[in-house]
C-alpha cells in the first residue's frame, strides 16, 4: 500500500509547521489520533499519512498558498 507524505525538504520551520497543523486541524484531522510519520530532517515533528495522492496534492497545493 502506498503513503503519502506532505513535507518541506530539510524540514519545516516553526511557522510553517503551525499552518500545517492549522490547514490538517480544519480539515478535521487531529495528528494525534491519524496515521503518521516522524520528520526525518528535524526528528521532533509528526507528518500526517495520507492513502490517496490526490487529496495529499490538494493539501500541499492549499499549504503552499498559506505559507
Amino acid at each position: 500500500m502506498r503513503m503519502y507524505t506532505v513535507r518541506k525538504p530539510g524540514g519545516t520551520m516553526d511557522r510553517e509547521f503551525e499552518a500545517y497543523k492549522g490547514l490538517l486541524e480544519e480539515s478535521g484531522i487531529d495528528l494525534s489520533r491519524v496515521p503518521r510519520t516522524l520528520e526525518a530532517a528535524t526528528g521532533n515533528r509528526w507528518l500526517y499519512v495520507w492513502r490517496d495522492r490526490i487529496l495529499a496534492e490538494r493539501f500541499t497545493r492549499e499549504l503552499s498558498t498559506r505559507t
